[in-house]
């Protein structure tokens, strides 16, 4: 039939017919065919086998060999002492080993910092105030998410500037020391003191405070921006800007001169380690929302959903997958990470990522010692970060996207294409399976 359509017209014959929606369409509906008949075939065939066939013991290719070798050394003639084991113990089916996923090779992205701890009163603000040193915990944290992601994210701070300044905000007023503290002593931190509302101006972020920063991003001199500050200097957690910036735990940054994309991440010197880990952590359910067209809980739609299950949240399963930042696989409410009683959790397969069985076991917080800061590098040690492609068409590493989306999905620009189709095949294939049951096409 496909020649039929093909040689229809020698004269209009071409190797672009080849390449026509049309071939494309056909070649589609011959898959869909094929593959309802071999089902078809299959469940007819099952529906039809006896019950209770012999079943003949397969001796692969080693066996046979070793059993030659054998016959040389003892030939057949001789007689073999017998054994009394008694009765014969029933012999354990083979079982085909699980492949091993291999780990992804470290990379390194650089950072320049841009460390806005203005001298008020004589002291940096973070002295003043009994805040934490920012270069210490920038320190930390680098180990920590190399740690955690399996030795593959190495940052490399290129440059850390540390300004005697305070950001300008949107609206264009600019903290000094004193209308700063005005705010911090007043415990209701009134919006005509702290501006609450405002954000910082990103794009004086990325120009007026000692260099261009887009420039560095694009000649390869840094890959991303991370920016120090204390309460009410208007950072998000994380932000994007360049060529097509996404929703990432903030809205797109737009009207940079950047051409490729940078990850601007915004950190406080009040806080912690924890709270940075729980940054990124937001940061990397963005961007794996992204790249999977969505994220929710109670429905396992694709491997992002999966992942991120969490029995509270998702009354039609029984069992967690990793959880997500605010909640871990066991917790019944945001940040509840002190929780020891356990919950059945897929989590421990993810190592195995992408050769899931669906194993689960019972997890509880003495898994990551019962800290926020214990749950979220447990929870990150467990992101995928092998090396090579899964079934869905995805990166079986997915810090890939998380650290650079563009260059991610730049190497395999038929990515999303495959990965749809694939979870639409999917979706065939176990309806025919299931009889077209309600549960083969699950909810979005």
């Amino acid at each position: 039939m496909a020649l039929m359509y093909l040689t229809k017209s020698r004269e209009r014959f071409s190797i672009s017919s080849l390449l026509s929606p049309k071939f494309f369409y056909f070649l589609a509906v011959l898959a869909v065919v094929t593959s309802a008949l071999s089902v078809y075939t299959n469940l007819r065939s099952e529906k039809n086998t006896p019950k209770n066939e012999p079943v003949t013991e397969e001796i692969d290719s080693n066996e046979k060999a070793l059993t030659k070798a054998e016959d040389k050394v003892l030939p057949k003639t001789t007689p073999q002492p017998e054994l009394n084991v008694g009765s014969e113990p029933t012999p354990t089916p083979k079982t085909k080993p699980t492949p091993k996923p291999l780990p992804a090779s470290t990379v390194t992205r650089k950072v320049l910092v841009l460390d806005f701890d203005p001298i008020v009163n004589g002291q940096r603000l973070h002295n003043l105030l009994g805040w934490e040193n920012p270069q210490a915990l920038e320190t930390q944290f680098v180990v920590d998410v190399k740690s955690a992601s399996g030795n593959y994210v190495n940052y490399q701070i290129v440059e850390h500037r540390q300004l005697d300044d305070f950001p300008v905000l949107n609206s264009g007023f600019d903290f000094d020391g004193d209308s700063f503290l005005d705010c911090w002593n007043d415990l209701d931190r009134p919006e005509s003191k702290c501006h609450t509302s405002v954000g910082v101006d990103y794009n004086k972020l990325l120009t007026d405070y000692g260099s261009d920063v887009c420039a560095a991003r694009n000649s390869g001199a840094i890959h991303e921006v991370w920016v120090w500050g204390g309460p009410y200097f208007g950072f998000y957690e994380s932000r994007l800007a360049g060529p097509g910036a996404f929703e990432y735990n903030s809205p797109p940054l737009t009207g940079t001169s950047c051409n490729k994309q940078l990850p601007i991440m915004g950190f406080s010197y009040e806080r912690g380690v924890a709270e940075m880990l729980e940054d990124l952590g937001h940061r990397t359910e963005a961007a794996m929302s992204h790249t999977y067209g969505g994220g929710a809980e109670n429905r396992t739609s694709h491997n992002w959903d999966r992942f991120g299950l969490v029995k509270a949240q998702s009354p039609d399963y029984d069992y967690s997958g990793c959880g997500s930042v605010h909640y871990a696989p066991n917790s019944l409410s945001d940040y509840d990470w002190s929780r020891s009683s356990p919950a059945k959790s897929t989590c421990q397969d993810w190592l195995n990522y992408p050769y899931l069985t669906g194993a689960t076991q019972q997890i509880g917080c003495s898994s990551w010692g019962c800290s926020g800061y214990g749950y979220l590098k447990w929870w990150f040690s467990h992101l995928p970060h092998f090396t090579g492609v899964a079934p869905d068409g995805k990166w079986n590493n997915w810090w890939r996207y998380v650290l650079d989306y563009k260059e991610a999905t730049a190497l395999n620009p038929w990515q999303e294409l495959l990965s749809r189709f694939l979870v639409f095949w999917g979706n065939i294939t176990t309806a025919l399976r299931s009889g077209f049951g309600s549960a083969a096409f699950e909810k979005n």
